[in-house]
Parts: structure tokens; C-alpha cells; sequence
């Protein structure tokens, strides 16, 4: 096995820079002595600063900057979370920045640990920014569903290369995927490689797409996207709760990533919160029932 040599990082102590049975010092260097195992032996280390508070949210914590020598190349986690553990580690600096290291909830700056936070690097839900820990983040590298951005972690995600079900974009891993260039199952796109895609170029077995240049399309002919005419080279903007949006289906998705929710909503037999549901186009309370009846109706036939 091959270590890494020298990575950057991220690690949380107590207020006296205490953690577990080492009392460590900025710009000291520190040797594990002994085999390299995850979450037991070796220094751990996050490679983004709000991953260190998914392991360490003491108060008084801190968190420094560090260098680790020597680093176990298996990894645990992903996204802000991810850690590895190395045989050598030497602080750096401690992360002091106005507005950082907050806990509690709408709070304003990075790294912070709760709801709704504003800026980068923070643990929980609702953050705007990037390497977000939790759902329904804005930005890039985030862990949880329902994400918008690149590279996230969970289901139902908004964006390019995402490990999980129910994205929306290229290049993604896993099933029910939309876009091109998916590993999975039941994809929508071309290119794809799994079983039962629709499009054209796809890899697998019952896949639809006859004629057509472009992804879902339904009649003959059409060179473009999600059409359901003939000979089309414009892709259709969609209807929402039958009224015409100026919305194709990738952007109102990206807009309104809540339908994936409520489109599994409607399966069950159980009441549907409108307010959660209350910015889609053309939506009304009368409307989500009548819709949601019509499906339970189909479901017990």
C-alpha cells in the first residue's frame, strides 16, 4: 500500500488543544506509532473545515489548519465530510476568521454548524455555498439530496457527476437519472449505460428511441429534447398543473427540485402538506388534491 505523502487539512481539538489523549501545539510535529486505522489509530484529519464539526462539536472546540505526512490513501465519508487518518501531523494554524465557527441556526459566515446558514463550508440544512454537510444545499460538493451544483453526494440532486438516484444532470452514478453519460437504471438521456434508458446511443436492454435526435422524445423525427410533436428542433417549455410555463424541463427542475418529493408524495395514502409545494407554477390546494386522488384512485384499482 502506498501512503500519501503530504496533504492539507483541517482538524478539531478542545479549547486547550486537547484531543483524545494528545495535547498538541501549533507548529509541532506529532508521530503515531503504530498501524493506521480509521476511526481507532493514526491522526484523523477532514479535508474541508466544516467536515471537523460532523466529529468534533464540543463547545469550545477549535479548529486548526494542518499538514499530515505519511496519510492512509482509503478515505472515509464524502463530500465536506470526508477524512483520512495519517502517521504524522503538524499544526498549522488555528482557523480564525470574523463570523466562522458559529453554532446554532441562521447564521451568517462559514463553518458554521446548523440550519440555514449563510456561507461556505457549513453543517447542516438549508446552507447557501459550497462543501455543505445536510440537505437542500446551493453549491458544489455537498453531501445530503436534494442538492443543487456538481459533484454532491445523496438523491435527488441538481447538476453534473452526482452519486445517487434521481439526478438531474451528466455524468451521473446511479438510477432513475436524467442527463447523459449516467451509470444506472432507468436513465433518461443518451449514452447511458444500465438497463431500461430512453433515449438514443444508450447501453442496456429495453430502451426507447426510435428516429428521434435528442432525449424523451415522443412522435417522430424530432432533433431536440422532451418533445411531443413530430420533426421538432425546439424543445417544448413544460405545463405545470396544466398552465404553460416558459420553463424546459432541465431548467424548471433546477428551479423547483421539490417536485421529485412531491411526485413520491402522490404514491402514498396519506395527506400532502401544501405549503411545501405552495411556489410551483400553477399549483392550488384544490388542484394537489384532485391530483393526489386521481393517483390513489389508480393505485387501488
Amino acid at each position: 500500500m502506498n501512503l500519501i505523502e503530504k496533504m492539507t487539512g483541517y482538524k478539531a481539538t478542545d479549547e486547550n488543544m486537547r484531543c483524545k489523549s494528545y495535547q498538541f501545539e501549533l507548529g509541532k510535529e506529532y508521530v503515531h506509532d503504530g498501524k493506521l486505522v480509521m476511526c481507532e489509530s493514526g491522526f484523523h484529519f477532514c479535508t474541508h473545515p466544516s467536515g471537523v464539526w460532523a466529529y468534533y462539536n464540543e463547545p469550545g472546540t477549535r479548529v486548526f489548519k494542518i499538514e499530515a505526512y505519511d496519510v492512509h490513501p482509503v478515505c472515509l465519508g464524502s463530500g465536506a465530510i470526508v477524512k483520512y487518518v495519517a502517521k504524522r501531523i503538524k499544526f498549522i494554524e488555528e482557523v480564525k476568521i470574523e463570523g466562522e465557527g458559529n453554532t446554532g441556526d441562521y447564521n451568517t459566515g462559514n463553518y458554521n454548524t446548523g440550519d440555514c446558514n449563510t456561507g461556505d463550508g457549513n453543517t447542516g440544512n438549508w446552507n447557501t455555498g459550497n462543501w455543505n454537510t445536510g440537505n437542500w444545499n446551493t453549491g458544489d460538493c455537498n453531501t445530503g439530496h436534494w442538492n443543487t451544483g456538481n459533484r454532491n453526494t445523496g438523491n435527488s440532486n441538481t447538476g453534473n457527476y452526482n452519486t445517487g438516484d434521481f439526478n438531474t444532470g451528466d455524468g451521473n452514478t446511479g438510477n432513475w437519472n436524467t442527463g447523459d453519460g449516467n451509470t444506472g437504471y432507468w436513465n433518461t438521456g443518451n449514452k447511458n449505460i444500465g438497463d431500461r434508458n430512453t433515449g438514443d446511443w444508450n447501453t442496456g436492454d429495453g430502451n426507447t428511441g426510435d428516429g428521434n435526435t435528442g432525449n424523451w422524445n415522443t412522435g417522430i423525427g424530432n432533433a431536440t429534447n422532451r418533445s411531443s410533436g413530430f420533426f421538432c428542433d425546439i424543445e417544448h417549455k413544460v405545463l405545470s398543473f396544466n398552465i404553460q410555463t416558459n420553463l424546459t424541463y432541465n431548467a424548471y427542475m433546477r428551479k423547483y427540485p421539490e417536485v421529485i418529493n412531491l411526485s413520491k408524495e402522490l404514491l402514498k395514502d396519506k395527506p400532502i402538506d401544501f405549503e411545501k409545494y405552495k411556489r410551483l407554477p400553477g399549483i392550488t390546494e384544490e388542484k394537489l388534491k384532485a391530483l393526489h386522488k386521481k393517483f390513489i384512485d389508480r393505485s387501488t384499482k
